[in-house]
């Protein structure tokens, strides 16, 4: 029976080959080597067995390792500067917060669970377990997310960092206006005005951009039109027909709310 230390030994090194002698991307080593991007970058990260198995070396190993993450993101247009973690406790002091800004930024930006643990260098099971702690209203929208949305990890990763590079200056230098407005592009603070303005009067008409924020945050739970009628007490039908007017010149856009409605089969009522 091979030890397993001498199996995990041999990736690491494979890993490495990949990443600083070929010039693999993470995502282009996961899909060779066929294992989560969490683990290239525990492979790569794993400072403990790179100094084992490269011994002397080592220091030389792991700097380049770094220098290439930041290089392959900035030639590659992901981000303009790259910080190689971010530190959540820069944003929020206490846990339950963090994981909450953590869902919404997953959700909005539509980064799976190996993308926030590149970006933030977390332990893949202690960020799942958390996230599920803190939000277990959002676990089915979690679950989509991470197992079944086929959003690009590249471009999601590009736009989360940047986002994170804004509001972590905003925190920084303690602009408050800056702070509030970051935060309300992903914390569904415009969906609760639209929801309380339709509670107060349902008759009211919706304009394109309240059905824009709405159909952005149907994507980001990943809910049926049904759901989102309800919810604002709208009718479905004329809903769906807005959205199809609001996306017919945003293909991506389209494209998603097309996989909501194949994804709720429409056929058995679901939509």
């Amino acid at each position: 029976m091979i030890d397993n230390s001498v199996i995990e030994r041999s990736l690491v090194i494979r890993v490495v080959t990949l990443f600083v002698k070929e010039n693999y991307t993470i995502f282009q080593i996961a899909e060779h080597l066929n294992i989560p991007t969490a683990k290239v970058l525990e492979c790569l990260n794993n400072r403990q067995m790179l100094g084992i198995l490269y011994l002397d070396s080592a220091p030389k190993i792991i700097k380049t390792i770094s220098e290439k993450l930041r290089d392959y993101l900035i030639v590659n247009g992901v981000v303009k500067d790259y910080t190689p973690a971010l530190n959540l406790a820069s944003f929020y002091k206490e846990e339950a917060k963090q994981y909450t800004f953590l869902r919404h930024l997953a959700l909005s930006y539509r980064l799976k669970l190996e993308s926030l643990v590149f970006i933030f260098h977390l332990s893949p099971d202690v960020l799942l377990e958390n996230l599920k702690k803190y939000n277990p209203a959002s676990l089915k929208s979690l679950q989509y997310l991470f197992n079944e949305d086929e959003t690009n990890q590249e471009l999601a990763i590009s736009k989360a960092l940047n986002y994170c590079k804004a509001l972590s200056y905003a925190f920084r230098t303690q602009n408050k206006e800056a702070m509030v407005d970051l935060i309300h592009e992903i914390d569904d603070y415009y969906v609760k005005l639209i929801k309380m303005k339709k509670n107060e009067n349902a008759s009211l008409p919706l304009t394109n951009e309240e059905i824009g924020v709405i159909l952005n945050y149907q994507i980001k739970y990943n809910v049926s039109s049904s759901y989102i009628a309800k919810m604002f007490r709208i009718d479905r039908t004329n809903y769906n027909r807005r959205v199809t007017d609001y996306t017919e010149e945003n293909p991506e856009l389209r494209d998603k709310f097309a996989n909501i409605i194949s994804y709720y089969n429409p056929s058995k009522g679901r939509n």
